[in-house]
Protein backbone atom coordinates (compact mmCIF):
# COMPACT_ATOMS: atom_id res chain seq x y z
CA UNK A 1 0.00 0.00 0.00
CA UNK A 2 0.99 3.43 -0.64
CA UNK A 3 1.00 6.44 1.08
CA UNK A 4 -0.70 9.02 -0.52
CA UNK A 5 0.77 12.44 1.28
CA UNK A 6 4.85 11.44 1.34
CA UNK A 7 4.51 8.70 -1.63
CA UNK A 8 6.17 5.73 0.47
CA UNK A 9 5.25 1.76 0.70
CA UNK A 10 3.33 0.78 3.52
CA UNK A 11 3.84 -2.37 4.69
CA UNK A 12 -0.13 -4.24 5.37
CA UNK A 13 -0.69 -5.63 8.46
CA UNK A 14 -3.25 -7.99 9.45
CA UNK A 15 -4.68 -7.55 12.69
CA UNK A 16 -6.74 -10.28 14.58
CA UNK A 17 -9.15 -9.22 17.69
CA UNK A 18 -9.27 -12.08 20.45
CA UNK A 19 -11.54 -12.48 22.69
CA UNK A 20 -10.70 -12.15 26.47
CA UNK A 21 -10.55 -15.51 27.05
CA UNK A 22 -8.11 -16.18 24.89
CA UNK A 23 -5.47 -13.24 25.83
CA UNK A 24 -6.19 -13.88 29.65
CA UNK A 25 -6.66 -17.86 30.15
CA UNK A 26 -6.15 -17.72 33.32
CA UNK A 27 -8.78 -15.21 34.45
CA UNK A 28 -11.36 -17.84 32.78
CA UNK A 29 -9.32 -20.35 34.93
CA UNK A 30 -10.13 -17.95 38.20
CA UNK A 31 -13.36 -17.14 36.58
CA UNK A 32 -14.76 -21.32 36.68
CA UNK A 33 -13.41 -22.03 39.69
CA UNK A 34 -14.94 -19.12 41.73
CA UNK A 35 -18.14 -20.02 40.21
CA UNK A 36 -17.91 -23.88 40.91
CA UNK A 37 -17.26 -22.99 44.28
CA UNK A 38 -19.88 -20.70 45.10
CA UNK A 39 -22.66 -21.21 42.76
CA UNK A 40 -22.22 -24.84 41.04
CA UNK A 41 -25.69 -25.07 39.81
CA UNK A 42 -24.16 -22.45 37.22
CA UNK A 43 -22.31 -23.92 33.90
CA UNK A 44 -20.28 -22.12 31.27
CA UNK A 45 -21.70 -21.44 27.54
CA UNK A 46 -19.91 -20.38 24.73
CA UNK A 47 -22.09 -19.33 21.57
CA UNK A 48 -20.06 -18.19 18.66
CA UNK A 49 -17.25 -16.42 20.49
CA UNK A 50 -20.32 -15.18 23.37
CA UNK A 51 -19.44 -16.47 26.75
CA UNK A 52 -21.81 -16.62 29.21
CA UNK A 53 -22.98 -18.48 32.56
CA UNK A 54 -26.53 -19.91 32.86
CA UNK A 55 -28.35 -20.92 35.94
CA UNK A 56 -30.95 -21.27 38.50
CA UNK A 57 -31.49 -19.00 41.51
CA UNK A 58 -34.70 -19.64 43.79
CA UNK A 59 -36.30 -16.65 46.25
CA UNK A 60 -36.97 -16.51 49.83
CA UNK A 61 -40.39 -17.29 48.42
CA UNK A 62 -39.45 -20.53 46.58
CA UNK A 63 -39.66 -18.79 42.88
CA UNK A 64 -37.61 -19.96 40.33
CA UNK A 65 -35.22 -17.78 37.63
CA UNK A 66 -33.45 -18.49 35.30
CA UNK A 67 -30.08 -16.60 34.99
CA UNK A 68 -28.08 -15.68 32.56
CA UNK A 69 -24.92 -13.62 32.90
CA UNK A 70 -23.37 -12.44 29.44
CA UNK A 71 -19.12 -11.20 29.49
CA UNK A 72 -18.91 -7.72 27.66
CA UNK A 73 -15.89 -7.80 25.09
CA UNK A 74 -13.83 -5.66 27.51
CA UNK A 75 -14.08 -7.79 30.12
CA UNK A 76 -12.81 -7.03 33.27
CA UNK A 77 -13.33 -3.34 32.43
CA UNK A 78 -17.02 -3.42 31.86
CA UNK A 79 -19.30 -5.78 34.57
CA UNK A 80 -20.93 -8.72 33.06
CA UNK A 81 -24.42 -7.99 31.59
CA UNK A 82 -26.93 -10.13 34.30
CA UNK A 83 -30.34 -11.03 32.56
CA UNK A 84 -33.60 -13.37 33.91
CA UNK A 85 -34.23 -15.37 30.79
CA UNK A 86 -37.19 -17.25 32.43
CA UNK A 87 -40.04 -16.40 33.52
CA UNK A 88 -39.83 -12.82 31.56
CA UNK A 89 -40.62 -10.29 33.83
CA UNK A 90 -40.00 -7.80 31.31
CA UNK A 91 -43.21 -7.91 30.74
CA UNK A 92 -44.23 -6.14 33.99
CA UNK A 93 -41.80 -3.38 33.16
CA UNK A 94 -40.04 -3.16 36.84
CA UNK A 95 -37.77 -0.92 37.79
CA UNK A 96 -34.16 -0.82 37.92
CA UNK A 97 -33.84 -3.12 34.12
CA UNK A 98 -32.65 -1.87 30.74
CA UNK A 99 -34.72 -1.74 27.81
CA UNK A 100 -32.65 -4.26 26.35
CA UNK A 101 -33.91 -6.72 29.43
CA UNK A 102 -30.32 -6.11 31.68
CA UNK A 103 -30.52 -6.09 35.43
CA UNK A 104 -29.87 -2.90 36.80
CA UNK A 105 -27.72 -4.44 40.09
CA UNK A 106 -25.88 -1.84 40.89
CA UNK A 107 -25.15 2.02 39.86
CA UNK A 108 -22.27 2.25 37.38
CA UNK A 109 -20.08 4.67 38.79
CA UNK A 110 -20.72 3.47 42.98
CA UNK A 111 -17.38 1.67 42.12
CA UNK A 112 -19.40 -1.50 43.33
CA UNK A 113 -17.49 -3.51 39.95
CA UNK A 114 -13.24 -3.79 40.64
CA UNK A 115 -11.50 -5.18 38.10
CA UNK A 116 -10.81 -7.88 40.55
CA UNK A 117 -14.29 -8.96 41.19
CA UNK A 118 -15.74 -12.02 39.15
CA UNK A 119 -19.24 -13.30 37.39
CA UNK A 120 -19.69 -15.02 40.92
CA UNK A 121 -19.29 -11.42 42.08
CA UNK A 122 -22.55 -10.69 39.94
CA UNK A 123 -24.59 -13.81 40.96
CA UNK A 124 -24.23 -12.09 44.77
CA UNK A 125 -25.77 -8.87 43.15
CA UNK A 126 -28.75 -10.49 41.37
CA UNK A 127 -29.89 -12.10 44.28
CA UNK A 128 -31.11 -9.19 46.28
CA UNK A 129 -32.64 -7.78 42.94
CA UNK A 130 -34.37 -10.81 42.39
CA UNK A 131 -35.65 -10.21 46.59
CA UNK A 132 -36.49 -6.40 45.35
CA UNK A 133 -38.52 -7.28 42.45
CA UNK A 134 -40.68 -9.71 44.61
CA UNK A 135 -40.96 -7.40 46.70
CA UNK A 136 -41.94 -4.65 44.34
CA UNK A 137 -44.77 -6.88 42.96
CA UNK A 138 -46.16 -7.00 46.05
CA UNK A 139 -46.30 -3.81 46.98
CA UNK A 140 -45.30 -1.33 44.21
CA UNK A 141 -42.52 -0.61 46.02
CA UNK A 142 -39.28 -1.09 45.36
CA UNK A 143 -37.05 -1.43 48.48
CA UNK A 144 -33.04 -0.28 49.13
CA UNK A 145 -31.02 2.75 48.67
CA UNK A 146 -32.49 3.05 44.85
CA UNK A 147 -36.00 3.15 46.03
CA UNK A 148 -38.31 4.87 43.90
Amino acid sequence: MRDLLTGTTIKEQTWEASTWYEQDPERLRIEKKVMKERFPQFSIKIHGEELFWEGTLRSNSNNRYEVAIFYPNDYPYSAPEPYITDPDITQYNPPHIYANGQLCVFEQTDGTWERKSTAATMVTLIAPWIGAFEHWQETGYWPGPEAD
